[in-house]
């Protein structure tokens, strides 16, 4: 293989890995690959935290 051949090799895999990084990144702090927008994707991501929310809401409101 010649050295453009190897470089590129390296480049893309670079690539590959700093997506897969990022992925695993944004899921540990919570966050979804759509972004949550749920305006065009119909994932159910925010369907669960608007739920969540709620709850957390009427929890807040019980008199202690």
């Amino acid at each position: 293989m010649k050295l453009i051949e190897i470089l590129l090799i390296i480049v893309a895999a670079a690539i590959v890995v700093s997506v897969a990084a990022v992925a695993v990144i944004n899921r540990k702090k919570g966050r979804n690959s759509c972004g949550c927008d749920c305006s065009s994707c119909g994932c159910n991501c925010c369907a669960s935290k608007t739920r969540e929310a709620k709850s957390d809401d009427e929890t807040k409101k019980l008199p202690q």
